[in-house]
């Protein structure tokens, strides 16, 4: 997922990192959080979900939907007395009231209360390992989460759009990310509208009314961040498949011919990835533009873009490519909790970067990397006690900034470099076969890495992971008698100490290729001196982009 787009084209140019500073302000909280060693189903105890079937019906004339909601649960221990979902209850205009729930056909209790929804199990307590479906009958407006109004057209449209939280506003579920289910939607619309949303489509039905149903099911395990419908007046396009994905592109008829084009570049993504990581995990890839708040947003094998970032046009492959990468890194393998967001959106960063250095080479590859550690660094320098892993936040929303991307994206690019091609994408499909269709955290990826290197990477993950800031140096260089000095003092942070290999570049003259010395940084203050018979004309530090550092001064002496 990426912050939406700026009407600026600079917000559009193949430096998907800029999108961060555009448009922080239209992720809006959702007040709520787990803490990090949470389980995964925590305020839901007892419970895992297994498999939700929703039934909703839209309507022109109204914000108000009618939903029924089979959910299917399994005991994870005995004497469970409660069942909890989340669902915002109606409060004034908008929110959802639950009409009854039954199982087994009979009305059980419930209570719904601080847009928690708690159902009693019954007389019969069920046992640890039982599975019981209980159906949930309810109706109301959408506050949130399923984006209800005009297109840039004028035309009505309805979006689901659920990240983090914002899924209970619409759906009874168990929101926290690593609680993952199977996901049935069937939706009964207005004729004129095309029906898009998660798995493979099962049936398009039409009824009296004049109206549609249409059917989606999805058999891999998904959690509901990324579990949604869309629904409006599409223009849709079938080109073809890619390393055998069926690829579906939905647009605005407003938007054609120019958003068939963009969409069209999704296949040549997909084949990287696929070839690079593991097959595509789901149904279908569908590209769709949408109201999403967020310039893509990426629901699983139904990819929902702004409409503002299709209109843009130019420049979008990249946000092709983060949101695709999602697929594998966010939603097959999803973070424990929202203190791992950098297993989802670093991944997605820095695969886009490999993406891009793949298809157009080292240069605009390294550019990127400069220009997402200049967005860390800045980040850094305000926010001086900021981690990676960061347990401390009080709304998801508040991790949508450089460390969950930028910096994600950067110790993946250092750990490439620590162990090399091979081994980094050896642990990265480890990783991933170990985890999909489930979720996990640092120290599951950190444990890949180390079965694939045969390496002990602690040091390294503890203290890029949850070390604050980044390291940030003065220094100097000179050159006498045949030696080059260099010295180096790292400025901040103040109380925590940053160890890494450096590289310093000689340059014989602008342009041409520097002399490369490594040098081992392990205290605050670094001196090392070469052998270099001629003064370089210019001296760099890490001229190849490889350690994420801030430099306050390097100069001549």
């Amino acid at each position: 997922m990426l912050p939406r787009f700026a009407a600026a084209a600079s917000c559009l140019l193949l430096a998907a990192p800029a999108l961060l500073a555009c448009a922080q302000d239209d992720a809006a909280a959702d007040s709520s959080r787990w803490d990090d060693d949470a389980a995964p189903a925590e305020g839901h105890p007892g419970i895992d979900a297994e498999h939700y079937d929703f039934a909703l019906r839209l309507r022109e004339d109204t914000d108000r939907i009618d939903g029924a909601a089979a959910v299917r649960v399994r005991f994870v221990r005995d004497a469970v007395d409660t069942l909890a979902l989340d669902l915002v209850k109606k409060d004034g205009r908008t929110g959802m009231r639950v009409d009854s729930v039954t199982w087994k056909e009979r009305a059980v209790g419930f209570d719904h209360e601080d847009d928690r929804l708690r159902v009693a199990t019954g007389a019969s307590p069920p046992e640890q390992g039982e599975t019981r479906t209980y159906r949930v009958h309810y109706g109301g407006v959408p506050g949130d989460g399923l984006i209800i109004g005009d297109n840039q057209f004028g035309d009505r449209t309805f979006f689901g759009d659920n990240w983090p939280l914002r899924a209970r506003h619409w759906l009874p579920a168990v929101v926290h990310p690593a609680d993952k289910a199977t996901v049935t939607f069937a939706v009964t619309a207005p004729d004129a509208y095309q029906v898009v949303a998660n798995g493979r489509l099962e049936a398009r039905v039409d009824l009296p009314g004049p109206t549609t149903r249409t059917r989606y099911r999805s058999l891999r395990p998904l959690p509901m961040k990324v579990a949604v419908i869309g629904a409006a007046r599409f223009a849709v396009g079938y080109p073809g498949a890619a390393a055998g994905v069926p690829l579906e592109s939905w647009v605005y008829p407003q938007s054609l011919p120019s958003g068939f084009d963009q969409m069209a570049q999704a296949g040549r993504i997909v084949r990287f990835f696929t070839d690079k990581i593991a097959p595509f995990p789901f149904e279908k890839l569908a590209n769709v533009e949408s109201k999403t708040r967020y310039g893509g947003m990426e629901n699983a094998g139904a990819i929902f873009y702004s409409e503002q970032a299709v209109a843009e046009g130019a420049g979008i492959e990249p946000l092709l490519a983060h949101e695709i990468a999602h697929q594998w890194f966010g939603d097959d393998v999803t973070e424990t909790s929202y203190a791992h967001l950098w297993l989802s959106e670093g991944f997605a960063t820095y695969l886009t970067d490999l993406f891009v250095e793949h298809a157009y080479g080292p240069e605009r590859f390294r550019k990127r990397m400069r220009d997402e550690r200049e967005q860390v660094a800045a980040f850094a320098r305000e926010n001086p006690s900021a981690t990676l892993v960061d347990r401390r936040y009080d709304e998801a929303t508040e991790l949508l900034n450089p460390f969950s991307y930028q910096k994600g994206a950067w110790v993946l690019h250092m750990l490439r470099r620590r162990v090399g091609d091979e081994v980094f994408w050896a642990g990265l499909r480890r990783f991933y076969r170990a985890h999909a269709g489930g979720s996990a955290d640092t120290r599951d990826f950190r444990a890949a890495m180390e079965a694939a290197s045969g390496g002990d990477l602690r040091s390294f993950f503890e203290q890029w992971t949850d070390g604050p800031a980044v390291p940030r140096y003065e220094g100097a260089w000179r050159h006498e008698d045949g030696r080059l000095t260099v010295r180096l003092r790292q400025v901040a942070p103040e109380d925590f100490t940053y160890t890494l290999p450096l590289e310093i570049g000689l340059y014989a003259s602008d342009g041409a290729e520097p002399r490369v010395e490594t040098v081992d940084v392990n205290a605050r203050r670094e001196t090392v001196s070469f052998s270099v018979e001629e003064a370089p004309a210019r001296v760099a530090l890490d001229p190849r982009a490889n350690a994420l550092i801030d430099v306050a001064s390097f100069e001549r002496q």
